[in-house]
């Protein structure tokens, strides 16, 4: 074992407040109940950085979100995030949150959110944004008629409203209220199956250092999660 990995199991120990004959283990290779708590965990930071961005934008006063204040950028975040969660692409397909838990006004919030990041913040040209072309002409016959200058005129989405911006935070509260009630299911049915797989079993796991994201992976063809 290298002097790397060690001291990312130790610092694990550490941030855990592990006891003397406890260990943290990876489950590489468990069920159903291991992938869906592993999507409800990648579920659940979505909302949390939804959720975040969005409280931060709403609480900040108008002065500071006016159109070109660069913090637009978190209500541009937070919507991103909340419509990541909502991806059916991708390798999350053992978990999902869903719409259904919202009631009719938050419905066609949650319709006009996720419009708005996939035809405005994902992709170009759209509702959301307007590019016209303009020129500057003089006279009126054809030997007066000059093209004097050509330009854009540009309107985009300026801003999220307050209103929106606070009933997409008690959005994100609610999704990750219900995630938590689904995250203690699996991991109580994770916790069931790898005690049924026995002792042998459970002491052939790798003990668990810091993970990490491989920055040198994220241009590779993506494979099913084991």
């Amino acid at each position: 074992m290298s002097e790397e990995a060690e001291a990312g199991r130790d610092r694990v120990r550490r941030v855990m407040g592990l006891q003397p004959g406890q260990r943290v283990v990876k489950v590489t290779s468990g069920g159903p109940p291991a992938l869906i708590l592993a999507d409800l965990a990648s579920l659940r930071r979505d909302f949390e950085m939804a959720h975040q961005f969005i409280s931060t934008f709403a609480g900040l006063p108008r002065s500071e979100v006016e159109p070109g204040s660069p913090h637009q950028a978190l209500w541009i975040a937070a919507v991103a995030m909340y419509g990541r969660a909502f991806s059916t692409t991708g390798l999350r397909h053992s978990a999902r949150a869903s719409a259904a838990l919202y009631d009719a006004d938050d419905r066609l919030a949650h319709d006009y959110l996720i419009a708005m990041r996939n035809k405005y913040i994902a992709h170009s040209v759209n509702a959301f944004e307007q590019a016209v072309v303009l020129a500057i002409i003089s006279g009126e016959t054809d030997g007066e008629l000059c093209v004097e200058g050509v330009g854009t005129q540009h309107a985009s989405l300026a801003r999220l409203s307050r209103a929106r911006a606070l009933q997409m935070v008690r959005m994100c509260e609610s999704q990750m209220e219900d995630i938590d009630s689904r995250l203690a299911e699996a991991q109580t049915a994770v916790a069931s199956e790898l005690s049924e797989r026995g002792t042998e079993y459970l002491m052939g796991l790798e003990e668990l250092g810091m993970v990490t994201v491989d920055e040198t992976a994220v241009n590779r063809s993506r494979s099913p999660r084991s």
